[in-house]
């Protein structure tokens, strides 16, 4: 029976054998890992909505979702490139919640056990928006943005993917995805 975990009104459900970690609510991050990147003249850390520690394949999942069926994207930046930046961050908070003394208790100290357990990353965009009344795209086409994606994070994932539901659903993916 999955884990089922719910970014906005989609629910991701995640088999026994992965476990999921949302970094926005780890204390390491929050308390520690934020204010460090700020102090250094930086604007904060960007953070992957679900990382998913799978246990079986020793895979360690990034999922990023952008969700704009109801509202239009309004940040300038580049999709693609906006999230190998969060891959980027979200490995280097990893990295520092592995090597950290001031991680007491609580997910963060189980997170840090998986974490040096994993081989490989799979980076994976979940991108839905809505088509207009020609059956054009809002804000990108899903090839072009999985180009972008793998162009952009193929030192990390060369075969890093993005796309819908109903696309990422045919991929060998541990999660489900219910609108």
């Amino acid at each position: 029976m999955p884990n089922t975990y719910y970014e906005g009104s989609t629910a991701y459900g995640f088999p026994d054998h992965c476990i999921v970690f949302r970094p926005e609510e780890s204390s390491f991050y929050s308390k520690q890992w934020q204010s460090f990147a700020i102090e250094n003249g930086g604007e904060g850390n960007a953070e992957i909505d679900f990382v998913a520690f799978d246990l079986h394949e020793k895979r360690l999942w990034l999922l990023e979702i952008k969700d704009y069926r109801l509202h239009a994207r309004t940040k300038p930046s580049e999709i693609g490139q906006e999230f190998a930046r969060k891959c980027r961050e979200t490995l280097s908070l990893l990295g520092a919640l592995q090597i950290s003394d001031q991680v007491a208790t609580g997910a963060d100290t189980g997170n840090k056990q998986y974490f040096s357990k994993m081989r490989n990353v799979t980076c994976v965009l979940h991108f839905e928006q809505s088509r207009g009344r020609r059956g054009e795209y809002s804000i990108i086409s899903p090839q072009n943005l999985k180009d972008t994606v793998r162009r952009n994070l193929r030192a990390l994932d060369p075969h890093a993917n993005a796309g819908t539901a109903a696309h990422l659903a045919g991929r060998h993916v541990p999660f489900t995805i219910k609108l």
